[in-house]
């Protein structure tokens, strides 16, 4: 039964005869024999008094085998028989029309074949419906905030193109080495200054100072609101905009990161087969064996992100689950590491279950536990980097053991100084891969100062990762252990910046060490 149709949008005053300049949008039900309603979305011009024509879009075919996008641009949808109801959704203006279509054909059609195969499958499959609601989540997102912005954007576009025809150049760097492709792209509020430049030939690839291009820095959220301070969400209009007008997804950066690299770390699964289905053919396979110029893969990146959906992809295609970057990282440490910011875009903060749950994947799929990096760090060190009250790490951090990872190994560790500038934020993450490298070979002074000698307890006392500790004083590890300093793990703990406000935590600790001294 199709939901109860709520009232047709208010009909404004009439436009010029015959032109469009905004579409109600509507969620189409119509029946199909037996089986459950099918779904689509039409636009129709507001001017018309009636839902009986307009742009149709909808999936075909059959889930399980396989559906396809399809767009009618001059359906008769109200005098097919088999139309049941129209439900209003919203208007929009027909200057996003492009980024609307841009959207609905990049929405990935439904495809579950557990359908064929299983009665009521859980959790239950996508079907045409979930793909409406999709594309019209989406759609919203264009219209911004709660304000009239078609005629902003007829008015920008415009302005842009007499500028353009006045012989502004599209392709200029008005703010240092940033071009204005990628000032505009990241700007969720220029979309249709955006299509403007691309259809008077700004480059889609043009890159800064560091060789990246637009579609890299799109692999990072962007702010919703034009002063700030807002919601951030990922910029899918200029993605589909860029990728329209043959933006490359390969084109490296000067560390040879390519964006879809970054897509792999910051993407859902859906939006990095966006980026991938861009290169079609031999060159797709290509694409997902690319690695950068220190020998990371796509899978490295999935890993530091812990992009689950997209990990399990890449291993499904025969990336090397075990494969080493220059100083020796695997995506298993990629993923257990708190990922530092600044070295790489993400969309939301690691958290120690979002580590765990991606060192375990891999872990399922052969991840070498016993892997020991350039710097002497294994995933036990790297484990004890989280903040870790509640002890929720234990259970993993005896499994590493048990499957064969020093619980002493000795390893450099890069820690706040003991005295940290005023106002000056101690950060939990840290670099990975051979970002890390570098940073210990030159580390900046007011931020990092690099301690060697250091056993998984040591960090776990410094982060207060007392579901690590727990787990190594189990094991039966040297508790009287000093570092290179002859530092024990109870004064790290109590001298640590990390715990500074975390009294109890570090009594805790204190009380672990001592006793297991005494058994």
């Amino acid at each position: 039964m199709p939901p109860t149709p709520t009232p047709s949008a208010p009909i404004p005053s009439a436009p010029p005869p015959g032109q469009t300049i905004q579409y109600n949008v509507y969620r189409i039900y119509i029946t199909q024999g037996t089986g459950p309603l099918h779904q689509g979305i039409a636009l129709v011009p507001v001017q018309l008094q009636s839902q009986t024509a307009g742009r149709f879009y909808h999936v075909t075919g059959t889930i399980g085998l396989g559906m396809d996008y399809e767009c009618r641009p001059a359906e008769k949808f109200g005098l097919n028989p088999a139309f049941e109801s129209a439900v209003w959704m919203f208007q929009m203006p027909k200057a996003l029309l492009a980024e609307f279509e841009a959207i609905a054909s990049s929405v990935l059609p439904p495809y579950d074949p557990r359908v064929l195969m299983e009665r009521n499958p859980d959790p239950p499959a996508r079907d045409c419906g979930a793909w409406v609601m999709e594309v019209l989540d989406e759609a919203r997102a264009l219209l911004g905030d709660e304000r009239s912005i078609d005629a902003e954007i007829v008015n920008q576009q415009l302005l842009i193109s007499a500028l353009i025809d006045a012989r502004a150049d599209p392709n200029s760097y008005p703010h240092g080495n940033t071009p204005l492709i990628i000032t505009v792209a990241c700007n969720s509020n220029l979309t249709g200054a955006l299509k403007t430049l691309l259809e008077k030939g700004a480059d889609p690839s043009k890159t800064n100072g560091s060789a990246l291009s637009a579609p890299h820095v799109l692999t990072e959220p962007v702010e919703v609101r034009q002063m700030g301070g807002g919601p951030s969400v990922i910029n899918e209009t200029a993605i589909h905009l860029l990728l329209q007008y043959k933006a490359s997804v390969s084109q490296p950066d000067s560390a040879g990161e390519f964006p879809i690299h970054w897509a792999s770390y910051g993407f859902s699964l859906r939006l990095f087969h966006v980026y991938l289905y861009s290169h079609p053919g031999p060159d797709q396979d290509n694409l997902l064996r690319s690695i950068n110029n220190n020998g990371e893969t796509l899978l490295h990146f999935a890993a530091a992100g812990c992009r689950t959906e997209v990990m399990e992809y890449l291993l499904s295609k025969g990336l090397d689950v075990n494969a080493a970057n220059s100083n020796g990282w695997t995506p298993l440490m990629c993923a257990l590491t708190p990922i530092d910011r600044s070295t790489c875009w993400t969309t939301n903060t690691k958290t120690l279950a979002n580590a765990i749950e991606s060192a375990r994947l891999l872990l399922s799929y052969g991840a070498d536990p016993n892997i020991v990096t350039d710097e002497g760090w294994t995933p036990l060190h790297v484990l004890a980097l989280y903040l870790d009250v509640a002890g929720k790490a234990e259970e993993f951090a005896k499994d590493l053991i048990s499957r064969g990872v020093d619980p002493e190994a000795r390893a450099l560790l890069l820690s706040p100084p003991s005295i940290v500038p005023r106002l000056y934020y101690v950060c939990w993450s840290l670099p990975w891969g051979y970002r890390l490298r570098d940073v210990m070979a030159d580390p900046p002074v007011e931020k990092w100062i690099v301690r060697s000698n250091m056993m998984p307890l040591h960090w776990a006392a410094e982060r207060g990762a007392i579901g690590v500790m727990k787990a190594l004083l189990s094991s039966g590890v040297d508790v009287p252990a000093v570092d290179v300093d002859g530092t024990s793990p109870a004064k790290i703990a109590a001298e640590s910046m990390f715990l500074k406000k975390r009294t109890e935590s570090v009594d805790n600790i204190i009380n672990l060490i001592v006793g297991a001294s005494r058994t």
